[in-house]
């Protein structure tokens, strides 16, 4: 009787297991596949733009009203020089530096840090100059990614074979 206690906790504990080594397995490979997918497009993107450094030309203050009330967003004016030729856009279509604040002088003081630096350093398209992107400040992203999915599946297959043991 005791024996069959044993056997079935034993059983279950083992069922447990491979559902967590399953689970486990399950969010490594995710995350190895979207790390693998981030590194393709920073190749692909390392490809077509160049490293430039730009200028801050100047900046404004934008107000977008909706239910939630009145937020502010600070926007540069960069400006850079391409085989003689200038360019200048504003920084509305870059997402990782466009945030919003709640009230007026918080996107003042945030234009105003952004504004000291004077310089910023960009990439560009060799085939079209007036496409830009802020150069990549998070270049390690993608394999941080794959490396967590790396040690969720090497967790995963090291409780997988800790029966067999």
């Amino acid at each position: 009787m005791v024996g069959l206690v044993l056997f079935r906790i034993f059983e279950i504990l083992l069922f447990a297991g491979v559902g967590i080594m399953v689970l486990g397995a399950s969010i490594g490979a995710l995350f190895c596949l979207f790390g693998a997918r981030d590194l393709w497009r920073e190749e692909l993107r390392a490809r077509r733009f160049l490293p430039l450094t730009a200028t801050i030309a100047g900046g404004k203050i934008l107000a977008d009203t909706d239910s939630d009330g009145t937020t502010y967003f600070p926007e540069l004016l960069i400006a850079w020089r391409v085989k003689g030729r200038s360019y200048e856009t504003d920084t509305s279509h870059i997402r990782h530096i466009r945030q919003g604040y709640p009230s007026r002088r918080g996107a003042e003081k945030a234009l105003e840090r952004m504004k000291r630096r004077e310089l910023v350093d960009i990439v560009y398209n060799h085939d079209n100059p007036a496409e830009i992107r802020l150069a990549n400040r998070y270049r390690h992203t993608a394999r941080l990614i794959a490396g967590v999915g790396a040690v969720c599946g090497g967790a995963a297959l090291w409780m997988a074979v800790q029966p067999f043991l």
